[in-house]
């Protein structure tokens, strides 16, 4: 076991170079050959609408709370790591950002001499899904005791009392990661482990203190949570204004940079006799990066040019009849990086798990009104969907991807479509730690004359989808998932 330590250690020590486009490793080619690195791969890029600029972390964040951690004899402490943290509370696990830097102490309080070769700290990182193992992509090794490396089979003595090895360390930007045949140089992904999700990716930090030959190691272990922060790009200047002025922003029309938008063709029948065509439109504040504890406003828009489609408009906009889901999606194993946008294609692999993690809320029917913004043939829906502040952000890593979409779906008595999708529209997004530069986007503002569900509220479950919408929906789901979970363990402060 110490042999795999150190020389773990040796090969992780060494300065890792600095990520550039250049580096990022494309999936392989349909033959199975491995392309050359290019800078246009966009499976390891960022999000292409997060802020490039840093996020300042003020010094108060980055030590917060010191964590104490011990190996107990006859209800005594005799090793015990203590550490510094970005965390609220002693009592959590330890919290550390993008900029972390490790420090903290390894102390032995000893009743009597002890032999031992060496002290060494060791902090992995490591993905593991049910009915699979561990795969670790991160293994940093640093030595406390003695202050060189010994010689094969060479012991040292502590003598009775108390010692104390003080450790400092930055956790480094990027890892390199074996990827299909070669090696791909990543951003260290974000901790991540659900409950109810088969799949897991954690950090050890392991205290290991080797006796030798024919002795048994002693080890005290604790998760560590990491995570990079990030923020969306701030918003149209438009929008901004709006923001700052506590008046409600612009709609597509006035404001086409502040909007994204997606559509479709909706065929059917109404009542089995009517045939209808309607053109459902569906736009999403920009840029489309939320940050955790914001909404996302939308506008839903039904239009068709029939004069008899109008009881088909105001059917399909009963907000009893669509559902607006946030929907996270994770997908693991080596087709992670080919499968981001899994969900959304005709099959959907084994290894990709989606959930339902919030529903639309305060879905109001825009009152008919001629000229550019609406009219008879016209129905529209204005809204938000609440981003829970514990979501976890998106990230993309080889063997591991987390990200998120919007799904609008419909499902209207009286309605029957020509073609039955699980959802009308899709629209992917990414999720933040941090809200973005500029003014704070208020709590929304009513519309005059609107009309309301009778179901509206600011609560989840409330709104477009009807009560219940955030049940946690979970498509592809392992059995063995909670199962691992609660089989999974966390070391806890003692």
């Amino acid at each position: 076991m110490f042999t795999r330590i150190t020389s773990s250690f040796r090969r992780t020590s060494l300065p890792l170079p600095q990520p550039t486009q250049s580096q990022y490793a494309p999936p392989p080619a349909p033959d199975g050959t491995l392309s050359t690195l290019s800078p246009a791969q966009p499976a390891l890029e960022p999000h292409p609408e997060t802020d490039d600029l840093p996020i300042y972390i003020s010094p108060s964040e980055l030590a917060r709370s010191v964590h104490t951690f011990a190996l107990k004899t006859n209800g005594e402490p005799w090793l015990s790591l203590s550490l510094s943290s970005s965390a609220g509370q002693a009592t959590s696990h330890p919290l550390f950002f993008d900029t972390a830097v490790f420090q903290g102490n390894v102390t032995l309080i000893l009743g009597k001499e002890l032999q031992l070769q060496t002290i060494t700290l060791l902090l992995e990182g490591f993905t593991r899904t049910a009915g699979s193992e561990q795969k670790t992509f991160l293994s940093l090794s640093t030595l406390l005791f003695p202050p060189s490396e010994p010689a094969p089979g060479d012991s040292t003595k502590l003598t009775q009392g108390t010692h104390a090895f003080p450790f400092d360390f930055a956790l480094p930007p990027t890892v390199t990661v074996p990827y299909e045949g070669g090696t791909v140089i990543a951003p260290l992904p974000p901790t991540y482990s659900t409950k109810g999700f088969p799949a897991f990716l954690e950090y050890q930090l392991t205290v290991v203190v080797h006796r030798g030959a024919l002795r048994v190691d002693n080890t005290l272990s604790t998760t560590v949570v990491y995570l990079p922060r990030s923020r969306p790009k701030p918003p149209s200047p438009a929008r901004q204004l709006a923001y700052q002025n506590l008046t409600q922003p612009p709609g597509p029309e006035e404001d086409p940079e502040g909007w994204a938008e997606v559509g479709t063709e909706l065929r059917g029948r109404m009542f089995g006799s009517l045939e209808i065509g309607v053109r459902c439109t569906m736009h999403l504040a920009r840029p489309l990066c939320y940050a955790r504890g914001t909404p996302i406003p939308f506008l839903i828009t039904f239009l068709s040019p029939q004069p008899q489609a109008s009881q088909a408009l105001d059917l399909l906009t009963q907000p009893s009849n669509l559902k607006l889901t946030l929907e996270q999606i994770v997908t693991v194993g080596p087709d992670a990086l080919r499968t981001k946008n899994a969900l959304q294609s005709q099959g959907n692999p084994s290894n990709t798990f989606g959930r339902i993690v919030a529903v639309a809320r305060g879905g109001v029917v825009l009152p008919d009104q001629p000229g550019p913004g609406a009219g008879a043939g016209e129905r529209r829906i204005r809204g938000e969907i609440p981003v829970p502040r514990e979501l976890k952000p998106s990230f993309t890593f080889v063997r591991f991807t987390l990200s998120y979409k919007i799904n609008l779906l419909l499902d209207a008595v009286g309605f029957l479509p020509e073609k039955h999708t699980h959802a009308v529209l899709s629209q992917q997004v990414a999720i933040t730690t941090d809200l973005p530069r500029g003014p704070r986007q208020p709590p929304p503002v009513p519309s005059s004359g609107g009309k309301r569900s009778s179901v509206d509220g600011p609560g989840p479950g409330n709104g477009l989808g009807g009560p219940g919408g955030t049940s946690g929906d979970t498509v592809n789901l392992l059995l063995l998932g909670n199962q691992r979970y609660m089989q999974h363990h966390h070391a806890g402060p003692q």
